[in-house]
């Protein structure tokens, strides 16, 4: 758990913009964004290379509301028996959270998630950290379908990546 923190925050900490990301393109929030409509459960459909997801299957992503207003956030790596567990705070975007994965005495260990897209029933998501050329495809259910994936990608075509880099993690059914 702790090591799968560590290398998300050097991961995020990274500098330069990969080839699946085209920095000169702005990524826009969602509009209308509705944070309670967001929390609960998702699993990953599709993410661009990371070293903190390495040869990571049946990846999920949980989004929680703390007492105090923060977002728990859990994101689990099962094959690798890896969860890392962090805190996000809103910003003035309701679809801008500021997450971290690290202790609060580590300083700039913090990265903007920005939520651009999300489906009208919020079963398909598109979440984006730009500054590491991050993203992430998420969905309610293991086998979204397909024209809502396709949708995820043109959305992310318009924020400025590349969604022929994505990598398709195995979602086994019934974990």
């Amino acid at each position: 758990m702790t090591r799968l923190a560590l290398l998300l925050v050097l991961a995020l900490s990274a500098c330069g913009t990969p080839a699946w990301r085209d920095a000169a393109i702005p990524v826009r929030p969602a509009m209308g964004f509705e944070l309670d409509r967001y929390l609960g459960e998702w699993y990953e459909i599709a993410r661009f290379p990371n070293r903190f997801e390495e040869g990571c299957t049946d990846v999920t992503a949980a989004y929680d509301l703390n007492e105090d207003g923060t977002v728990a956030v859990t994101n689990s790596c099962p094959n690798r028996d890896e969860m890392a567990e962090g805190t996000a705070e809103t910003t003035d975007d309701p679809a801008v959270l500021r997450v971290s994965f690290a202790p609060g005495w580590v300083p700039f260990a913090t990265a903007d998630y920005i939520v651009i897209w999300v489906d009208q029933g919020y079963q398909t998501a598109v979440v984006a950290s730009p500054e590491a050329g991050l993203g992430w495809i998420l969905a309610r259910d293991r086998q979204p379908d397909a024209a809502r994936l396709e949708e995820a990608r043109d959305v992310l075509r318009a924020n400025g990546y590349d969604p022929s880099a994505l990598i398709e993690p195995v979602q086994v059914t019934g974990l």
